[in-house]
């Protein structure tokens, strides 16, 4: 009996109880387990060789607990599908243990049975994402997509960086035959702009669709937009230099202002010289003096001209910013005359236009050089005839509104009242002559203190908006520059000027 005690000896170390049933916590589902105690059904001849397992399974991640009997080192041997650990040192000793392979992400999605503490896989290493089958699917055929687009857009860039390097070299040997030199003060400027007048084309016959002192206004197209080119005879003249810094400033962007589009210097081979081209939107309905000509208006037509003009002259005088970030004390136009002034459109909106002789608010500051009195005879301001104009930029812009005085007088005698309007007539045409000179109108305007005469209709009558037109009219050409209305109380008060048919 001595030796059975002395084999057993060992079994008692190694098991809990050789009694009861192995020690080892189960729950496999499998027949060697009591769900219900959560023990190994093992017979005592098998308790001679068993040892407490846990398994984890790598695909889908659950845990199982065996017991588990013959040699225990077949049993404990991780594979990749897999993960076990085997031990045999207490009851239910495989309870909280883990394989030593397990990651990161499978200790997070772990629940060990109740009683065990909980898990700790803060010292794990975070496994990689592995590529994933589907990636392998598409990302080759990506590969030769990007490949050939690559390609594709070479064969293509290649040609079209040869054609626009040769067609700047082109514009840059038209330059030089121009001859704009580096040096040349309209060269930076001008350049900045594309070189719109080499694909101009002017309409035929070629012929002048207005004329001034400094230049002439054709008809042209350019890509089927039509557009007017205002050529400068001499680039040179300081009026041609002043109205082309004007347009390309960007100070006069204004519904109410002509569009411009660009400027341009052109070489004529045939004189040997150079011209200024202004290039703007045209406008088929010509000048307001042109189309007063030739119809007369409605009370509603008659109050759009003026509205117009008044918001554009507000828009001129007053201080603004620029687009450019620079601050200007605005502009005095010193040549408003309805020739200067072009129709939009049928229902009697206006643009303002040619500023060739206009002066800018920085025109003067200290240093400066002196604003030249000038303009058309027959528009001058009193101050100005008799040589008594401040010289400050108020000034100018009070003898801006002397001059809408006379374009109110224009546009108003062509209203159309009861069916009859007055013909159309230039101002003080009773009292000058058809070219007067500077004398002449200084006797008739600051001597004689002479005014136009509205005509007979708008004598007497009761009618508010024409009592209050002829006021406002009146108030514009008073021989006081300070007694004349500014520009922004022109525009309200028209504005709140309601017309209406008697």
């Amino acid at each position: 009996m001595s030796w059975l005690i002395i084999f057993y000896i060992p079994l008692l170390v190694t098991t809990v109880s050789i009694t009861g049933n192995p020690g080892c916590y189960c729950d496999s589902q499998s027949g060697d387990c009591d769900l219900v105690t959560h023990q190994c059904n093992f017979t005592a001849h098998d308790l001679q060789f068993y040892t407490c397992n846990v398994e984890l399974s790598v695909q889908t991640g659950d845990i199982q607990h065996y017991c588990v009997t013959g040699s225990s080192g077949s049993n404990c041997q991780s594979t990749p599908e897999v993960l076990r650990k085997c031990c045999v040192g207490g009851r239910e000793c495989n309870k909280c243990i883990l394989p030593d392979e397990i990651t990161y992400d499978q200790c997070n999605a772990l629940v060990l049975p109740s009683g065990c503490a909980p898990l700790s896989c803060d010292q794990l290493t975070p496994t990689l994402p592995t590529r994933s089958t589907e990636l392998d699917t598409w990302w080759m055929p990506m590969i030769f997509f990007l490949a050939a687009l690559v390609l594709v857009s070479t064969v293509f860039a290649v040609p079209v960086c040869v054609c626009i390097r040769r067609r700047r070299r082109r514009r840059r040997k038209a330059y030089k035959d121009n001859g704009m030199s580096s040096g040349s003060k309209y060269s930076t400027s001008i350049m900045q702009e594309r070189t719109f007048a080499q694909d101009i084309e002017f309409v035929k016959p070629i012929v002048p669709i207005a004329c001034g002192a400094f230049g002439a206004v054709f008809k042209a197209s350019r890509y089927g937009r039509v557009l007017a080119v205002k050529k400068y005879i001499n680039p040179d003249d300081k009026t041609c230099e002043r109205e082309r810094r004007i347009y390309t400033s960007g100070m006069i962007a204004h519904s109410n202002i002509v569009s411009y589009v660009c400027s341009d210097i052109r070489y004529q081979k045939h004189n040997s010289g150079r011209e200024l081209w202004l290039v703007m939107k045209f406008y088929e309905l010509g000048c307001v003096a042109e189309y007063l000509k030739e119809h007369t208006i409605s009370p509603n037509q008659m109050l759009k001209i003026l509205q117009s003009i008044a918001d554009a002259l507000q828009f001129l005088h007053q201080p603004f910013k620029s687009h450019y970030g620079r601050n200007h004390c605005g502009i005095a136009h010193r040549d408003l005359k309805t020739r200067n002034i072009l129709v939009a459109d049928n229902s009697g909106a206006c643009v303002v236009g040619d500023f060739g002789l206009s002066v800018i608010g920085d025109d003067f500051v200290e240093g400066a050089d002196p604003v030249i009195q000038v303009g058309t005879k027959r528009h001058m301001a009193p101050e100005i005839l008799n040589k008594t104009l401040s010289y400050e930029f108020e000034s100018f812009c009070q003898a801006d509104i002397y001059a809408y005085g006379l374009v109110m007088w224009e546009v108003l005698r062509r209203v159309e009242i009861d069916g009859v309007a007055s013909d159309y007539s230039e101002p003080y045409s009773e009292f000058l002559p058809a070219n007067p000179t500077i004398e002449d109108v200084k006797r008739v305007v600051v001597d004689q203190r002479r005014r136009p005469e509205l005509g007979e209709r708008w004598k007497g009558n009761e009618v508010h908006w024409r009592i209050h037109l002829a006021n406002l009219m009146a108030e514009s050409w008073s021989p006081s520059p300070d007694a004349r209305p500014s520009a922004a109380r022109l525009a309200i008060c028209l504005r709140k000027n309601i017309v209406s048919q008697d």
